[in-house]
C-alpha cells in the first residue's frame, strides 16, 4: 500500500524539477491504494530525467504516451499547453485549477500542502463528498469527473461552483448535468 512517506520520498527525489499533485490523498486517508499518482513539473524542462528517475525508483519501465509517461501507478504528466491550460508551473498556481476539491493536494521537498483548508478538506473526504469548480474551457470534462467520482467512486457532490476568474458562483449539484 502506498504510504504518504513513500510519496514524501519520491518527492525528494523528483525535487527541483517536480511534485506529486491530485486525488492520491483523498485515497490514502480513507486507506486505499490511490488508482494513480500524478505528477507535474514546475516548467517545461526534465521530462524524460523525472520518468527516469521514477522507473528506477519503482523499477517500472516507462509506458510514454501523447500527454504523459505512465510508470506502474505514476502519471508522469507531459509539461505541456492543453486548451489554453498550461499542464505544469508552480503547484500553488496550477492546483488550483484542478475540478475537485478534494484533489487539491500537493507533495514536494517539504511536505503536504494543498489549497484548501485540509481540515476542511479531510472533513469532506471523512463523509465521502467532494465540490467541483467548473472551468469555462472544459466544463463538460469537469461534469464527467463529478459523474465518476458519484458513481464509481461513492463520493457525493455538494456544490458546482462557477469559476469566473477570481469570483465564484456556486449551485447544488442535485440538478444534474448543467444549470
Amino acid at each position: 500500500m502506498t504510504s504518504l512517506k513513500e510519496l514524501y520520498e519520491i518527492a525528494k527525489e523528483i525535487h527541483p524539477f517536480a511534485y506529486i499533485a491530485g486525488g492520491f490523498y483523498k485515497d490514502i486517508r480513507k486507506g486505499k491504494e490511490p488508482k494513480d499518482i500524478d505528477i507535474f513539473f514546475y516548467n517545461n524542462s526534465n521530462y524524460n530525467l523525472v520518468c527516469s528517475i521514477i522507473s528506477d525508483y519503482t523499477g517500472i519501465g516507462p509506458i510514454f504516451e501523447k500527454a504523459n509517461c505512465t510508470i506502474g501507478k505514476y502519471q508522469i504528466v507531459k509539461p505541456i499547453k492543453i486548451k489554453d491550460r498550461l499542464l505544469y508551473g508552480k503547484p500553488e498556481n496550477l492546483v488550483p485549477t484542478f475540478d475537485i476539491d478534494i484533489g487539491r493536494f500537493w507533495i514536494d521537498n517539504k511536505g503536504l500542502h494543498s489549497t484548501e483548508d485540509i481540515e476542511e478538506m479531510n472533513y469532506l473526504i471523512d463523509i465521502n463528498c467532494f465540490n467541483v469548480s467548473l472551468f469555462h474551457e472544459d466544463e463538460q470534462r469537469s461534469f464527467d469527473r463529478r459523474d465518476r467520482y458519484e458513481n464509481d467512486y461513492g463520493y457525493t457532490c455538494l456544490r458546482i461552483i462557477r469559476e469566473e476568474h477570481i469570483s465564484k458562483k456556486s449551485t447544488n449539484c442535485s440538478m444534474g448535468g448543467g444549470y
